[in-house]
């Protein structure tokens, strides 16, 4: 926590994220997050607590101390030597689960990526980028759909 406590102004605002008395206000994608400074403590603007993965995530992301530049192309787990052996869980965990729970069709997709204010990428059927954090750039995803 004290990585939080630490962080100039400047940085907090280059993260996206705004103070509120002890708290940072964070968009998260379709969301807001309130952390508290102090505690580590993060719920969304409606007093829900989040899941701990996006807990370790968010805190991750605001102790970020520098200001890494964009890369292009964009690297993927199986581009990274020691990611190879995870490209396959990703694709299993995520991908796989997301078109299995939103891309049956293509309505529900257009729906799901409309939801979380996707944009339009180059990849797949269809792909969307995805502002998760105001500084994490963008995330993709391209999905294969299958009308039957």
């Amino acid at each position: 926590m004290a990585a939080l406590g630490g962080q100039s102004p400047a940085q907090v605002q280059w993260l996206g994220a705004d103070r509120c008395d002890t708290r940072w206000r964070l968009p998260v994608m379709d969301e807001v997050f309130l952390v508290d400074i102090q505690t580590g403590h993060i719920c969304t603007g409606r007093g829900t607590n989040v899941q701990p993965t996006w807990q370790v995530l968010t805190l991750h992301y605001l102790a970020l101390r520098i200001r890494p530049s964009g890369q292009s192309p964009a690297v993927t787990f199986a581009d990274l030597p020691a990611g190879k052996t995870y490209a396959t869980v990703y694709e299993n965990r995520v991908n796989r689960r997301l078109c299995a729970g939103v891309g049956r069709d293509r309505n529900t997709l257009l729906s799901a990526a409309a939801a979380v204010q996707a944009r339009a990428a180059s990849g797949g059927d269809m792909a969307w980028e995805v502002d998760v954090f105001p500084a994490c750039q963008s995330a993709s995803s391209g999905m294969r759909v299958t009308t039957n």
